[in-house]
């Protein structure tokens, strides 16, 4: 969705919004990544 308006700036001639809408929904998707990857818990493999 974020996208879909990073493109609707870049085709109103709003190529620095359009970057940057697409730069912040990036950030915000690797942050939940990250969160997601530090908040769950590992099983310990068993030899």
């Amino acid at each position: 969705m974020c996208v879909a308006i990073g493109a609707i700036f870049w085709l109103l001639n709003a190529p620095y919004v359009a970057v940057f809408q697409i730069l912040i929904y990036a950030g915000a998707v690797v942050a939940l990544f990250i969160a997601a990857i530090m908040l769950t818990t590992r099983k310990e493999s068993v030899r």
